[in-house]
């Protein structure tokens, strides 16, 4: 929404929720002659972010936005040669930050950003599956 003529600010509440299948059937130097493991992986979690953008003069614009850290719930299905099983877990993924830079004049648009996001501290929330 628009706080002043130049300046606008945003808020946001987004869901994500997604599914991944993996399957590997592999041989392998051992009785039987091979391996088949399946997992069925879905992730949801809710992300909430904060934004604004500054209009600077006529032709000039800086943006800049902030997502919190986030936890994402984790479930795997997993079966490996017969034998099967469920585990959740939760993870914390890095917070974001990103800023933007544009300068249009006419009919050109000059335009750059930047995103921050420390890999380093995503971590597991609860304890972390067995196989990892």
């Amino acid at each position: 929404m628009d706080v002043s003529p130049n300046l606008s600010l945003g808020l946001s509440l987004n869901y994500w929720r997604g599914r991944d299948d993996y399957t590997f059937i592999g041989s392998q130097f051992a009785p039987g002659g091979y391996t088949e493991s399946e997992i069925q992986t879905t992730l949801s979690g809710w992300m909430p972010s904060a934004g604004g953008l500054l209009r600077v003069g006529r032709y000039a614009r800086v943006g800049a936005m902030f997502q919190p850290a986030v936890s994402m719930l984790i479930e795997e299905d997993w079966a490996q040669d017969g034998d099967d099983g469920f585990i959740d877990y939760r993870m914390t993924y890095p917070a974001l930050f990103r800023g933007g830079v544009s300068f249009a004049p006419g009919r050109w648009l000059l335009a750059a950003d930047i995103e921050y996001r420390d890999w380093n501290t995503m971590a597991f929330r609860t304890d972390p599956p067995l196989w990892m």
